[in-house]
């Protein structure tokens, strides 16, 4: 689920016509939509290949809680590495009711956002009852214990999935889990657990485990798949 470095200079000189799109910014999702996490020496890696060639790097971030609490790491320290130009910090997916926190560490494209906000949508009344659950969240460490607890939730469910012999696709380094389930299977599994086929041409579904998964919403969980399977 990771972009590699190596395949955006390629990308970058197919655009070389006044008819295409020129390509000004390089965004990656971390954990990436498969739940894998890039490594600080790749993210590094991606700040030093848009500074030589003059793009912009964007990280989506919506559960980057997930990263931190698997990287082990300060969330600072994850910034100084990665030094994006812009991040979005997300705690709708971990957690809050609402609210994504926009980081411009590259101040000038900063300057004309609230214009580009208001452009792309309504923008949010009550806006300082959003930013309060932000500011606690990130005072009290809060994101952190979320997602530590969504993290570890997700890998007991992957070894339960292990010994009923399912065939678990990718690694599971923060919150999702993937497995193969028939077709037929996952229609009966879906009316006791709310799982999505993510990708039906290899029957991969995806579990996502959350701030408040339990250890007995693993045990269910997993006694209503075995029941399916049986």
């Amino acid at each position: 689920g990771k972009i590699r470095v190596e395949q955006i200079p390629t990308l970058i000189e197919a655009h070389n016509s006044e008819h295409q799109v020129m390509p000004k910014m390089v965004s990656i999702t971390c954990p990436t939509e498969l739940g894998t996490i890039y490594r600080l020496d790749e993210l590094a890696a991606f700040k030093q290949f848009c500074s030589q060639h003059d793009l912009y790097f964007h990280i989506d971030g919506a559960r980057l809680s997930n990263a931190i609490a698997t990287w082990g790491i300060p969330l600072q320290e994850f910034y100084t590495t990665a030094q994006p130009d812009i991040l979005s910090f997300g705690g709708t997916k971990n957690g809050l009711m609402m609210g994504e926190l926009l980081v411009f560490k590259n101040r000038t494209l900063a300057e004309d956002f609230k214009f580009v906000r208001k452009q792309n949508t309504q923008l949010s009344s009550k806006m300082r009852f959003v930013s309060q659950q932000l500011l606690y969240f990130l005072e009290s460490t809060l994101y952190l214990r979320n997602a530590t607890n969504a993290n570890s939730k997700a890998l007991e469910l992957k070894n339960k999935l292990i010994d009923l012999g399912l065939h678990i696709p990718y690694n599971v380094e923060a919150n999702m889990v993937f497995f193969k389930l028939d077709k037929n299977l996952y229609q009966q599994f879906y009316t006791l657990e709310p799982v999505y086929m993510f990708d039906y041409e290899r029957n991969y579904v995806r579990a996502v485990c959350s701030f408040d998964t339990t250890s007995d919403d693993i045990h269910r969980f997993i006694s209503n798949l075995q029941s399916t399977l049986s």
